[in-house]
């Protein structure tokens, strides 16, 4: 086996069509559509026409045809992040052609393919969350240990007020989900809705290779309590201040 294939297997159990049969309850509805070689071939050359595109696009119409638009569509890991059209649209898209396009569009995707790291197309409800209520956990031997402001945009005060609220509810959430989880030490990424509803949005590798966000790794750890990281209140200056060109 070689060290590409070897990473590939170890990185399986983190692919949400691995883990979402034991965990369904607490994601967004999921759909998966199965690629063969042929296309995901095509989906590394990047190809947006021709007989392979046309079926491969007629079985994700046929599949999403009950799913409510706008849809949110990924590969096996990850999702097209680096396309002008998710920028703009923030990941949204409507129509089969045109989730075959954004990922053939997509470099990241593309290099995946290629690699033998896409396996199938994702596709959930599009929705639009409150970047404030998007959190990092981190779960260190099936207990909560630390969760984090994912979005790093500004300082949201509420959730300072919402600290010890927030806490109990990720901690009950581990608790609800640790006997199902690839792994005891992990990281997932949450949605908490209106509602006070905890979502899974995606399970990421404990360590260095996941970012830690607010947090430190070196911290995480040995910490006793779990931990709490948001983008602190701007800094007051006060006092005489020049400024000089």
């Amino acid at each position: 086996m070689t060290r590409e294939e070897d990473a590939n297997r170890a990185d399986a159990e983190y692919r949400m069509q691995d883990y979402y049969h034991k965990l369904s309850a607490v994601c967004f509805p999921t759909l998966f559509i199965s690629l063969t070689e042929e296309e995901i071939a095509s989906l590394a050359s990047g190809s947006k026409a021709g007989p392979v595109v046309d079926g491969v696009v007629d079985r994700i119409g046929g599949a999403v045809k009950n799913l409510p638009r706008p849809r949110f569509v990924s590969v096996d890991s990850f999702a097209p992040k680096d396309t002008e059209r998710f920028r703009e649209k923030r990941g949204a898209v409507s129509s089969a052609k045109s989730i075959w396009s954004v990922l053939a569009g997509s470099e990241k995707v593309r290099k995946a393919a290629e690699e033998g790291r896409v396996s199938n197309i994702v596709i959930r409800p599009f929705r639009r969350m409150d970047v404030a209520r998007e959190f990092r956990l981190f779960i260190r031997s099936g207990k909560f240990v630390g969760m984090t402001q994912y979005h790093l945009v500004r300082h949201f005060r509420r959730l300072v007020e919402r600290e010890k609220e927030y806490m109990l509810l990720a901690e009950s959430f581990v608790k609800k989900i640790a006997p199902f989880l690839p792994a005891e030490d992990i990281v997932a990424d949450i949605y908490i809705t209106h509602t006070r509803r905890v979502i899974l949005v995606d399970l990421n590798k404990w360590g260095k290779e996941t970012d830690p966000l607010m947090l430190k790794w070196e911290d995480l750890q040995s910490t006793e309590k779990p931990l709490y990281g948001i983008v602190p209140p701007p800094r007051k200056i006060s006092g005489k201040v020049e400024v000089k060109f």
